[in-house]
């Protein structure tokens, strides 16, 4: 199923608190499928609190989201 424009954006939106940019990027997803950058540089063992970005970003992807990861691992 494809989802039109104003769904996507309604996904990507989901529960922020704040949207910066909302009329650009309501253009941009009438001509093409958004992209994005998710880094990360855990200074720790995993734990719940990486499950709230985890969700958002399932949102990212379900909207059609190309989403560009980098995980840095910590030195020492």
């Amino acid at each position: 199923m494809s989802l039109t424009p104003e769904q996507k954006y309604d996904l990507i939106t989901r529960n922020l608190q704040e949207v910066l940019g909302a009329d650009e990027m309501k253009k941009i997803l009438a001509e093409r499928d958004l992209k994005m950058y998710w880094g990360t540089a855990p200074t720790g063992r995993p734990h719940i609190g990486y499950f709230v970005p985890m969700t958002k970003i399932a949102d990212f992807l379900s909207a059609g989201v190309e989403v560009i990861k980098r995980c840095q691992q910590p030195v020492g």
